[in-house]
């Protein structure tokens, strides 16, 4: 992704360090691969994620809930199209502890 891309902006100021909501968790090998860092918290995975449909326009006109996957979120997701809540549960499943982590 480019350098000045606000996605890019968003990850840069969400590597910090915290405790509660912001505490890091390890990512799974395919969502680091995406997101480009090994540890995030759980709202800043969200956070991304969201930049990322928004920036790409892959949110259906017709229902904003659904999300159509370009060939990155397919990778990640497997499928052609998630709903939001489905996208959170997925996430939940590839989001670990770090003493619980892969």
């Amino acid at each position: 992704m480019s350098e000045t891309c606000s996605f890019c902006n968003v990850l840069k100021t969400v590597m910090t360090l915290g405790n509660g909501f912001d505490t890091p968790l390890l990512l799974s090998d395919e969502l680091s691969e995406f997101l480009g860092a090994k540890m995030l918290c759980r709202t800043d995975v969200t956070r991304l994620m969201w930049t990322y449909i928004k920036e790409n326009k892959l949110q259906s006109e017709k229902n904003g809930r659904t999300i159509i996957c370009d060939e990155k979120l397919q990778k990640l997701f497997r499928r052609k199209t998630i709903d939001m809540f489905r996208m959170t549960k997925d996430l939940s499943k590839v989001i670990h502890p770090k003493k619980n982590a892969f």
